[in-house]
């Protein structure tokens, strides 16, 4: 396995240290970088071959959902996984569309951390549980889903389970083998539901949901 190149982006030390200490005790090799802001990190992904960043949201000069975006625009390779001490459901979807794959609330605490740095790896995306069931409440009925788009789109309710997969997470092969239908049937069903709905990427079907308030807050 590759030795990780990694920014951990946060304004307070203590966490800094915590997250340290962290991934030197897990199983990825890893160099850790640090960043008190987002104009560090950026500067940071300019000088080295950076492959994750563990991004603070609220930081001083830059804040992390500016510093994803420009990020992005600079190398979109780059593996971003969120983190904030409170779950705000406008942040978390300025975040995940401005380019993160990954969010965890810092209550979920370092060693869930270690867990999404895994699965991210994997190419897959990761969630910490209370950042799902804050947005995604309502989304667990699939039937509520087929109802609701039923009137406007004719979402079939294959179409809505596979929207509720999406939306937690799930990789197209994960979703394969959960429902017992190929990959490329998985991937003809996306593309319709795309093409229905008018959208291009997996995040706009959170989006989606909760301009039609089927995805409700706590």
């Amino acid at each position: 396995m590759i030795e990780l190149n990694i920014i951990v982006a946060d304004d307070h030390p203590v966490y800094r240290t915590g997250m340290r200490l962290a991934l030197e005790q897990g199983e990825m090799k890893s160099k850790i970088y640090f960043a008190e802001n987002g104009k560090e990190v950026i500067n940071l992904i300019k000088k080295h071959a950076i492959h994750v960043v563990i991004m603070d949201i609220h930081m001083p000069q830059m804040d992390g959902i500016e510093a994803t975006r420009v990020l992005m625009e600079i190398n979109n390779q780059i593996k971003v996984i969120a983190l904030s001490g409170d779950i705000d459901r406008l942040t978390v979807l300025k975040m995940l569309r401005a380019g993160a794959v990954g969010y965890i609330s810092k209550k979920a605490g370092f060693l869930e951390i270690l867990k999404a740095l895994h699965r991210i790896m994997e190419g897959k995306k990761y969630y910490s549980e209370d950042v799902i069931e804050y947005l995604l409440i309502g989304m667990e009925d699939t039937e509520l889903l087929k109802n609701h788009f039923k009137s406007v789109e004719s979402i079939s309710i294959r179409e809505a389970e596979i929207i509720r997969l999406i939306a937690l997470g799930y990789s197209n092969k994960e979703i394969s083998n959960k429902l017992f239908i190929s990959l490329k049937t998985i991937e003809a069903h996306k593309t319709h539901i795309f093409n229905k709905l008018k959208i291009k990427q997996s995040i706009d079907l959170i989006f989606y949901a909760i301009d039609r308030g089927l995805i409700k807050p706590k």
